[in-house]
């Protein structure tokens, strides 16, 4: 089994100026659930999850403009609403010099669900274990 990351391409040309450089977790078949995820959603909300990420890899590790929260253990989300409201989380840790991108959902509750933790917790810990973060 092997696991990776795919590097996250925001915007060409913005990886130089960038203190974090994004990362996608990609599963041992290829898929990456987190891209998967924001090319499920409409223009609009993936221009504002791409821009919340940008502004997180650019402001590192003083963030002021985006919303994010510490969850247990080293894992972090970030917070983007949707135009109806929706409420959109990316759950990620940060290694070395990488924005490890490892899970998102959609919140329909006041509290980021256990199981969202556990699954992004249980992809950081594959990372480490097959030594790619």
């Amino acid at each position: 089994m092997s696991l990776a990351l795919t590097t996250l391409l925001l915007y060409p040309g913005c990886e130089q100026d960038l203190m974090l450089r994004p990362c996608y977790y990609r599963t041992s078949s290829g898929r990456c659930p987190v891209r998967d995820y924001i090319e499920s959603l409409d223009d609009d909300l993936r221009a504002r999850i791409k821009n919340a990420l940008l502004s997180l890899c650019e402001e590192h590790p003083r963030v002021l403009t985006v919303s994010i929260k510490h969850l247990p253990r080293e894992l972090w989300e970030v917070r983007v609403t949707g135009r109806n409201r929706s409420q959109h989380r990316i759950l990620y840790a940060v290694a070395g010099e990488r924005l490890l991108l490892l899970h998102a959902f959609t919140k329909k509750s006041q509290r980021t669900p256990q199981r969202e933790i556990e699954t992004a917790a249980r992809r950081l810990s594959d990372l480490r274990r097959w030594g790619d973060s």
